[in-house]
C-alpha cells in the first residue's frame, strides 16, 4: 500500500497530460512475504482528455527478512458508470475518500516482482506474471494483486 507525494504535472498535449507522482513508502502484506514500500519509487500517469489514466509504476520492496524486490506495474483507472466525476476526485487526497468504488475500477498488470536478494528465498516470484485491481484512499494507493499460474 504506497502512500503518495506531491503531483508534478511534466507535460500536457490536445489528447492527454502527463504527472510524475512521487511515492513515499508503505506497507506490504502478501500471502509471501510481509515489509515495507521503500521511499523513492514513482507512479508516471498518464491523464486520457475523459480522465482514464494510464498508471506506470515503479518502487521497491524491502520485506520483513530483509530482501529487496522491485516491482513495475502497469495498468488503468477508468469510471464506471460513465461519471467522470468520479474520476476528477481522485486527483484530490481529500476528495478521494468520498469516492466509492463502485464509481470506479483500477485494474493492474505485472511482471514483477524480480528478487533482487541474494538468497533466492523469493525466486518463485521472478517468473511469475501478476494481475489485479486497486482503490484510492486519501494519499494511499491499496493494491490487490494475484498471481496468474
Amino acid at each position: 500500500m504506497p502512500d503518495l507525494r506531491d503531483t508534478i504535472p511534466v507535460g500536457f498535449s490536445a489528447e492527454a497530460f502527463k504527472l510524475w507522482i512521487g511515492l513515499d513508502g508503505g506497507h506490504l502484506s502478501a500471502t509471501w512475504g510481509k515489509g515495507i514500500v521503500v521511499p523513492g519509487g514513482h507512479d508516471n500517469e498518464v491523464v486520457e482528455l475523459d480522465l482514464s489514466t494510464h498508471a506506470n509504476t515503479h518502487y521497491l520492496l524491502k520485506t520483513d527478512d530483509g530482501a529487496h524486490i522491485t516491482v513495475h506495474t502497469e495498468g488503468w483507472r477508468t469510471v464506471r458508470a460513465g461519471d467522470r466525476e468520479a474520476l476528477e476526485k481522485l486527483f484530490d487526497a481529500l476528495a478521494a475518500d468520498t469516492v466509492s468504488l463502485a464509481d470506479y475500477r483500477v485494474r493492474l498488470y505485472s511482471t514483477s516482482p524480480r528478487d533482487g536478494g541474494m538468497n533466492g528465498t523469493y525466486k518463485h516470484l521472478n517468473a511469475s506474471m501478476w494481475i489485479g485491481g486497486g482503490a484510492r484512499l486519501g494519499r494511499w494507493v491499496i493494491d490487490d494483486a494475484y498471481r496468474v499460474l
